[in-house]
């Protein structure tokens, strides 16, 4: 719905901000997940067998929530166009004379 706030400027903006912080956010996964364990579970450093196995929970966590990100953008796009005769019942940031 980043395309309903209404100024170019603002999306723009929107866009860079969030594009940040999902990089930062998958960027420092693995720093992040080992200071929780060992900080707050108070679990032992990760062995070398146990740090594969995370890799590959970390990977299939990003895949999954890129996947679900990407399905929502092209979703919510469809459902903007295809609901624009009921913008009275289904709120999707319509305009009052606007159709798609």
């Amino acid at each position: 719905m980043l395309c309903n706030l209404g100024s170019f400027q603002a999306t723009t903006i929107a866009i860079i901000v969030t594009g940040i912080e999902e990089t930062a956010v998958r960027s420092t996964i693995e720093q992040r997940d080992i200071w929780y364990r060992e900080n707050y579970l108070n679990k032992p450093p990760v062995t070398p067998e146990e740090m594969a196995e995370l890799k590959e929970v970390w990977a299939a966590s990003i895949f999954h929530s890129m996947l679900a990100e990407t399905s929502a953008i092209f979703i919510s796009t469809l459902m903007f166009i295809l609901y624009a005769d009921h913008r009275m019942v289904f709120d999707l940031g319509y305009e009052d004379s606007f159709t798609p």
